[in-house]
């Protein structure tokens, strides 16, 4: 059986010897594994996964989980229920800022009044 591993992976340089990839990707996983027994509850469980399942696709769809969680938490408040899936990492636009977004950047401190003032 090694053998025609060994042949294959001679033949063939596109096989991998080993399976480090495989094992960096379920890293973070089996780090956290001892901290998911303490989500409080079934609930909290739950929705730590679905958490994570969204930050993975987000990964998975090349943008900055950080990034999109932050304009998501930012968007959702004045998002309309039916239109949940502008949300979703394969669908957002994370180029063009929210109305809110926009009055939040334009924010600047004033430093003698040490005030916040809009431009």
């Amino acid at each position: 059986m090694r053998q025609r591993f060994f042949h294959t992976n001679i033949q063939d340089g596109r096989a991998a010897i080993d399976n480090n990839s495989a094992e960096r990707s379920i890293r973070p996983i089996a780090l956290g594994r001892k901290n998911y027994l303490f989500a409080g509850s079934k609930a909290g469980g739950e929705r730590a996964a679905v958490l994570y399942t969204i930050l993975g696709t987000a990964k998975l769809n090349d943008i900055n989980p950080n990034q999109y969680l932050t304009a998501v938490l930012k968007r959702i408040g004045q998002h309309s229920i039916n239109k949940v899936d502008e949300l979703l990492p394969w669908n957002i636009d994370l180029s063009t800022p929210t109305q809110n977004e926009a009055i939040i950047n334009q924010k600047t401190k004033c430093p003698l009044k040490n005030k916040w003032t809009l431009k």
